[in-house]
């Protein structure tokens, strides 16, 4: 029986080569209602393309996104290490979709309208739109 992507991928560093660099992410929450999807934890810097690489450089500023996993299953991005998920970083899945408000896989109710203006909504981007906001951090940063 092949893992889940829940079990194959949450808790994943994860390096996102683009031609700026590389960025840096963590998957922190595959989605049960959305199969082929994650939410990732972008950090806001790009290192050389021949950075050597340790899991000390996944930290700092971050933005969240949600993105196709078809760029980690094919293996275009890679798994650098396996680090977990804690309390906190499950806090940042607290999202609107569709309507309703979510943690994680639970769902909480109907998103109010406070609830629509303050949480962040579930918006899933192919993964050429990652590279291209990574490559954006270069940019905007000087990272490299």
């Amino acid at each position: 029986m092949a893992k889940s992507d829940k079990s194959r991928f949450e808790g994943r560093l994860v390096t996102i080569p683009t031609e700026a660099g590389i960025g840096l992410a963590k998957v922190l929450f595959c989605p049960a209602r959305e199969k082929n999807a994650a939410l990732f934890k972008i950090f806001e810097k790009v290192l050389p393309r021949d950075a050597s690489i340790t899991e000390s450089d996944f930290g700092g500023p971050y933005e969240l996104r949600y993105a196709r996993l078809q760029a980690l299953k094919l293996e275009s991005w890679s798994i650098f290490y396996d680090q977990g998920v804690d309390a906190d970083e499950h806090e940042l899945t607290h999202r609107t979709s569709g309507g309703e408000v979510w943690i994680g896989d639970e769902h909480i109710g109907p998103a109010t309208e406070a609830d629509e203006r303050s949480l962040p909504k579930m918006l899933i981007y192919g993964e050429g739109l990652i590279e291209k906001f990574v490559s954006g951090l270069a940019t905007r940063a000087g990272s490299i």
